[in-house]
């Protein structure tokens, strides 16, 4: 369901003491300068306090925008020996947001499924600080909001700010695909993760179960290679070579075909060598039904689809340039649900590194027309792809 915030221009917002009840899921939340009473989810409500003007910059309590943002009470947290306001925010991904008055950055932690264990962080600096008036605390509500996904847009008519979610739009809802980045460079490791976020979709559950996957996996990678980072800088010393950082890329291509989104996320990891090594993940979705597809659902329930595929495989190695092993090393056969990804109006199937050919070739893809495969297809796969 889309979700939208009303809010006011480069809002700032404000701590406040008292205790209020869980926040339902947001959908939509209108604040207005000097005005007590505010709407959020269709529903009249009042705060103890008014949104203002200063400086050219409209302020509201931290509270209920926190609370429209899906927050609770006690994921507000606000350290007075550090004066570091803390806030969890738990959506397609779970982070913890710090930021101390006075000071203009923004430290992003981000979380386990639990929320609990941070598993990677980055900060960035803001253009303003967070600042104490009357004994209350201001955040830059614009920062916060766009962490957690949401883009902001200004409403000249009513001096106010759209805080919308991802994937939302005024009038519909719409499945979109954005990029969580994490960049950090350290002694150890360069990281610099460009982690796609779906959302809009009608399903929330698969949403979330794909959002969740992809950056586990991105942080899995981050550990191992971090595990064995220790060692290799060790071995290094007492051998006498140069020690150097590891390397850590993710990056991801979206591909729409009627009701079907692809994703491919590849992953590039360097821990030494004369090269590092690459990996393909990919997401097939059907959006209609809410599922991920696997390579059988494409096909009638009795088409042979394996020997179908390989044929035309087969076809392309030998049509295309002699880089492929020979041999019991070469191309032998797909797997009973081989990774693939739709493009346009074909299927391509993929291959790892080194798996049906040397390094040079990188990791191949075979791109085959539906229409070569037609009369093996299900009815519902075609479906899909023609809606």
């Amino acid at each position: 369901m889309k979700r939208v915030i009303m809010l006011t221009c480069i809002v700032f917002l404000a701590f406040n003491s008292f205790v209020t009840a869980t926040p339902a899921a947001t959908e939509s939340a209108f604040f207005q300068p000097g005005e007590y009473n505010y709407t959020f989810n269709e529903q009249k409500l009042t705060m103890d306090v008014a949104p203002f003007i200063e400086n050219s910059r409209i302020y509201i309590p931290v509270r209920y925008l926190a609370h429209s943002l899906g927050m609770a009470d006690k994921k507000i947290d606000w350290d007075k020996s550090t004066k570091t306001a803390t806030l969890i925010y738990q959506g397609d991904s779970n982070m913890e947001i710090k930021v101390q008055t006075g000071e203009r950055q923004l430290v992003l932690n981000y979380l386990d499924n639990e929320a609990v264990k941070v598993i990677g962080s980055e900060k960035s600096p803001m253009d303003v600080a967070p600042l104490i008036k009357e004994g209350r605390v201001f955040l830059p509500a614009r920062w916060i909001a766009e962490a957690c996904g949401f883009s902001v847009q200004w409403d000249k008519a009513t001096d106010s700010v759209m805080i919308i979610s991802a994937g939302a739009d005024e009038n519909k809802d719409s499945i979109q695909v954005s990029t969580k980045e994490i960049k950090s460079t350290s002694e150890q490791m360069e990281l610099d993760l460009k982690i796609p976020v779906i959302s809009g979709l009608e399903h929330r559950a698969l949403e979330k179960e794909i959002n969740e996957q992809i950056i586990d996996k991105a942080m899995q990678t981050k550990t191992e290679l971090e595990n064995v980072y220790e060692e290799y800088a060790q071995s290094a010393k007492d051998n006498g070579f140069p020690v150097h950082s590891f390397q850590l890329h993710t990056d991801y291509e979206v591909y729409t075909s009627g009701k079907v989104l692809s994703l491919a996320v590849e992953t590039y990891r360097y821990s030494g060598g004369a090269h590092g090594m690459a990996r393909k993940d990919f997401y097939v979705l059907d959006t209609q039904a809410g599922k991920r597809l696997t390579l059988k659902d494409l096909f009638k329930s009795k088409a042979d689809y394996k020997a179908l595929i390989n044929q035309e495989i087969e076809r392309q190695i030998e049509a295309g340039e002699k880089m492929y092993f020979e041999g019991d090393m070469g191309f032998q056969s797909i797997s009973d649900n081989h990774p693939f990804y739709l493009q346009d109006n074909n299927i391509v199937f993929f291959f790892g590194e080194y798996e049906i050919a040397p390094y040079v070739a990188g990791m191949p893809e075979f791109k085959i027309p539906v229409d070569i495969l037609q009369e093996g297809l299900s009815d519902y796969f075609l479906d899909l792809i023609n809606a």
